[in-house]
């Protein structure tokens, strides 16, 4: 039986939109597991024109579900290819807290753990957490974001 057949994939540019209709940022679709969990790559508006110019520096990583993007509220806006040899990237993300301690878990571009390295001492790395956001979380901490420039990691 064929599986179903996604309205994304790699490299995929998605506007991700409000309740009211406000584009709250666009997306690149950076590793998938084809189940549902995406790793993308956001960027507010006013760092993208058309969509080809999206700049690493100007971004964040999450991992969140698809659900949106199924449904059409999200809408698949273009595509930007990943670049060359990112089949092959690796995605490291903080897991953990204070009291258990922190941890650096390491993906692929299908999301498979590659790796968990637990973290000695008190600093850890600012990274983006390890954990997987619904469509909810990501539009109401985009317009946090955008309303106070909080940092995208927390």
């Amino acid at each position: 039986m064929a599986g179903k057949i996604l309205p994304y994939g790699l490299g995929s540019i998605v506007s991700v939109v409000s309740d009211g209709g406000v584009e709250l940022a666009r997306c690149r679709v950076e590793a998938m597991d084809g189940k549902g969990k995406v790793i993308g790559r956001f960027y507010f508006p006013s760092a993208v024109s058309d969509g080809s110019e999206l700049q690493s520096q100007d971004s964040f990583l999450w991992i969140f579900g698809d659900l949106n993007i199924i449904n059409g509220k999200w809408s698949v806006i273009g595509s930007n290819p990943l670049p060359q040899g990112s089949s092959s990237t690796h995605f490291q993300f903080l897991g953990g807290s204070s009291l258990g301690g922190y941890w650096i878990t390491t993906y692929d571009a299908g999301l498979k753990r590659i790796s968990e390295k637990k973290l000695h001492g008190e600093t850890h790395p600012l990274l983006p957490k390890d954990s997987v956001r619904g469509a909810a979380f990501v539009e109401a901490r985009l317009l946090q974001i955008s309303d106070s420039r909080k940092s995208p990691l927390d």
